[in-house]
């Protein structure tokens, strides 16, 4: 009976250590990211980190500063003539697509800032941009704006 009861123990404390650290989740491919996967990360999305961008196929997910979810990927970066390429996704409430977009950006200068809820590059410092891709040397950088938050869910 005691060998039982001290089988039965170790059980519990191995389930309970288990639990504790959780095996890494395996990221999906960014076609079966639902607006569940995103509302999972929602606590580890940040608005005060820039993330750094080099290649395509980054998808990031994110909740805009008007509170829409969604994911974007970068679908295609030509840095020499500073322009990349964004597939887009905004979630409705029931978890069904919003909005879905494709849309290439063309920087002029070094920087430009971007509206996910509309899909659009919008003026500098507008208030509605959730955020700004700038550049420093060969390397793209995105920063939240404007209360956006972003999750970086692969590189």
């Amino acid at each position: 009976m005691s060998k039982f009861l001290s089988l039965a123990l170790l059980c519990i404390l191995f389930n309970n250590c288990k639990k504790d650290n959780p095996a890494p989740a395996i990221p999906k491919a960014y076609t079966y990211i639902t607006l569940s996967d995103v509302k999972a990360v929602e606590g580890e999305m940040v608005s005060d980190q820039d993330i750094q961008f080099v290649n395509p196929g980054t998808v990031i997910l994110y909740k805009t500063n008007k509170n829409i979810y969604g994911k974007l990927r970068i679908t295609d970066v030509d840095l020499p003539n500073k322009k990349f390429s964004l597939e887009i996704v905004n979630y409705n409430t029931d978890g069904s697509e919003l909005f879905v977009k494709n849309t290439e950006v063309a920087i002029n200068i070094e920087s430009a800032d971007f509206d996910l809820d509309m899909g659009l590059k919008t003026n500098f410092g507008e208030v509605a941009s959730d955020f700004r891709w700038y550049q420093i040397g060969a390397i793209y950088f995105l920063r939240p704006m404007h209360s956006a938050v972003f999750y970086l869910y692969s590189n």
